[in-house]
């Protein structure tokens, strides 16, 4: 084993920021990925201005930015196109504000061009994880083992680290949705940096649609399934999947329809959505192991903080590492089992504070936001819609979240 080798399974969002964090402020890190490739990780994410803030401790945000539009306004309306609401985002508490929408793929790539070309292995399934007083081992699925001082899951909502530890693992939420990325070759039509928010009629569902740049609009339906009829459309072909998110959106605005017409079928993707309770103050690694990102605390796409929540993460579980290498006066690979220990449900214990209000809230808009309604239901959700959401002052109360800074490097 590298001397304080720290071992980080996954190279999604979360598990690449981990690792990122790590190598700034000096601790040796690899990165365990069991795809043969950096991952398909999906059409878009919206990054709030606490994921940019992490982007910016971790040095990978500049080149995000020139790449991806400023969204400047939240636009609420029904599946009419009738505008129930909207908001500027330069309007709000708390500023300034920051929200863009990135490619995945892209986003993977920035994180992962921060950090050695040797740093992560592809190809490493891993199939069993030992966790004593003084380490961590993790057997693959070619039967090769790695010996780690700290190991780090950032696998997912279905970890095989999670899975390992024990512990309440991720449930269905009770909708799916679906999402892809459309391309106008001659520039999107009557293009304005807006996030449009649709709600669906008597059949419930919500759909979004954003710019990434001139050319690139990201878009997604959610809407209430059984764990069955999810499962039915997950397993469909793709000429499926389209033709039904195409009768989905049959009676929302044209722009929505045009996007969906436009985009190849390959590139259209479907999720079942699921989450866990997250109780403030638990802890959910044991000894010298943790997790982060999906594999602590999964939850619903509803709040546009999944991705944030993960790069957070990384930036505080470096920062906490480096603190106890600093606290100790010695060389991270001498830091005592027991300090670490401790460093890590101490982290454990902020980032589930941190994320639990946040992950309950993103439940309960879900739910809202997906149900299906009478006639007298819609007429209070859209009062519910003008009356109380999308207020200046509340609007981006979940992103009041700084960092700690990674700018300077212990002796590994």
């Amino acid at each position: 084993m590298e001397d304080g080798l720290i071992i980080v399974v996954g190279a999604g969002i979360g598990g690449l920021a981990t690792a990122v964090g790590l190598h700034k402020v000096g601790f040796p890190v690899k990165v365990l990925e069991k795809s043969s490739d950096l991952r398909e990780e999906g059409a878009s994410i919206n990054i709030a201005v606490n994921g940019w803030r992490a982007m910016d401790a971790l040095g990978v945000s500049d080149i995000l930015r020139k790449q991806f539009c400023r969204i400047e306004r939240y636009v609420a309306m029904r599946d009419s196109g009738a505008i129930l609401k909207t908001l500027c985002i330069d309007d709000c508490a708390n500023g300034p504000h920051e929200n863009r929408g990135c490619i995945r793929n892209e986003l993977v790539k920035a994180l992962a061009s921060a950090l050695p070309k040797d740093t992560i292995k592809f190809g490493c399934s891993v199939e069993t994880v030992d966790i004593s007083d003084e380490g961590c081992k993790v057997t693959l699925a070619s039967g090769e083992t790695m010996a780690c001082k700290v190991l780090v899951g950032a696998d997912g909502s279905y970890s095989k680290v999670k899975a390992a530890l024990g512990g309440p693992a991720a449930e269905y939420a009770g909708w799916a949705s679906y999402r892809a990325m459309a391309c106008f070759e001659d520039g999107i039509p009557n293009f304005k940096p807006d996030f449009n928010l649709m709600y669906g009629g008597q059949q419930g569902g919500i759909a979004g649609y954003y710019p990434l740049d001139t050319h690139r609009c990201y878009y997604f339906l959610g809407f209430q399934a059984s764990q069955e009829e999810a499962d039915e459309l997950k397993k469909a072909n793709q000429e499926g999947k389209k033709a039904d998110l195409a009768r989905r959106v049959k009676n929302f605005p044209k722009h929505l329809k045009e996007a969906v017409a436009g985009t190849p079928q390959d590139e259209i993707f479907i999720n079942h959505i699921g989450d866990r309770v997250v109780e403030p103050g638990e802890t959910w690694g044991r000894k010298l192991s943790t997790l982060i990102g999906d594999a602590a605390h999964p939850t619903t796409p509803a709040l546009g903080q999944g991705g944030c929540m993960a790069l957070e993460d990384g930036v505080e579980l470096a920062a906490a590492l480096r603190d106890a290498a600093q606290t100790a006066a010695v060389p991270w690979a001498q830091v005592p089992a027991a300090d670490i220990e401790r460093t890590l449900r101490d982290f454990e214990r902020r980032r589930s504070t941190r994320c639990a209000p946040l992950v309950a809230e993103a439940r309960e808009n879900g739910r809202r936001i997906t149900a299906r309604h009478s006639w007298l239901g819609l007429f209070m959700r859209d009062f519910f819609i003008k009356r109380y959401t999308m207020e200046p002052a509340s609007q981006f109360k979940h992103t009041l979240w700084y960092p700690a800074s990674l700018e300077m490097p212990v002796e590994a």
